[in-house]
């Protein structure tokens, strides 16, 4: 409800005869009440109008405010003044209202360590990008002051962990979880045998078949020996290992005839052994063509 408003006509004078006395007919007392009429009537509605609203209760609920930093939904007195109530309640009972302590309100080195309770700063609690590098003390970041799985590949920029700022044996065999480290993880080039120390790599931290050597060679149709089945060839494959299983299999011809003819000779071979250097292949009968091979040694 608006503030009441006067709405009486106070032109009384104004409106009176040029001659009120012989035109109007307006006695003296009567011309003397016409000067008293309008101040009566203003003083008539400040008294039985206008102070009666403001006594009532209310009132402040129609008197605007201007914009009050802290209550900026304040429109009026009275919720202004509630408002300023509230803060102050709050403010005895230990609580402070959201945003209401600011950069500009906080002296230099109000917030120490000592008054910030264990546990108030929280990951809801910071903003992004809130922690930088200027806001981090020396040695800030401790192994007691980051939680289990706290440090997250989600939460690691692009090359934010680089050599300078790992500390000598900061990363040992039981800081690293299983599984952690993978191709997708290794930049290309990433190990190379400067970052390996001596004796780092042992048989028991290589996983099965997780080494495997690849080799090419070739078997001539005069190189088979034996007067019958089985007919050998040893070739000459340099790096194979004695303790080696060679996985071996055609390298056909590009060209179809050929292929075809090579698919069907290499059907005579069955069997493939390594010695040191050597793969020594046997067939249930001599092929008539040369043949291409690949073999696959997995090792460990």
């Amino acid at each position: 409800m608006a503030l009441p408003r006067l709405t009486t006509d106070l032109d009384v004078i104004q409106k009176l005869d040029n001659e009120p006395n012989d035109v109007g007919g307006l006695s003296a007392d009567e011309l003397k009440a016409k000067f008293d009429e309008a101040p009566n009537a203003v003083k008539t509605w400040l008294n039985d109008t206008l102070l009666p609203f403001l006594e009532g209760k209310n009132a402040a609920k129609n008197i605007g405010v201007d914009t009050i930093d802290g209550l900026d939904t304040a429109t009026n007195v009275q919720d202004a003044i509630e408002g300023a109530i509230g803060m102050i309640q709050q403010a005895t009972e230990g609580q402070v209202l959201d945003g209401s302590i600011t950069t500009a309100k906080l002296a230099a080195l109000a917030v120490t360590d000592e008054k910030i309770a264990a546990g108030a700063v929280t990951d809801a609690k910071l903003a992004d990008g809130a922690v930088v590098d200027g806001k981090v003390g020396a040695a800030a970041v401790g192994t007691t002051n980051l939680k289990d799985s706290a440090v997250t590949t989600a939460k690691l920029a692009d090359g934010a962990v680089t050599a300078g700022k790992l500390a000598e044996g900061a990363i040992t065999g039981s800081a690293i979880g299983a599984g952690s480290v993978n191709s997708e993880k290794l930049g290309q080039y990433a190990v190379t045998t400067e970052k390996i120390a001596g004796t780092a790599v042992t048989a028991e931290k290589i996983a099965p078949n997780a080494v495997s050597a690849k080799y090419n060679g070739a078997l001539t149709v005069a190189g088979w020996t034996g007067s019958a089945a089985p007919y050998t060839q040893a070739v000459t494959v340099t790096g194979v290992l004695a303790t080696d299983e060679p996985i071996v299999d055609l390298i056909p011809s590009s060209t179809y005839s050929t292929a075809v003819q090579q698919d069907s000779q290499w059907g005579q071979i069955y069997r493939a052994v390594a010695t040191a250097n050597t793969i020594t292949f046997y067939a249930k009968a001599k092929p008539s063509v040369a043949l291409n091979f690949k073999a696959r040694c997995i090792r460990k």
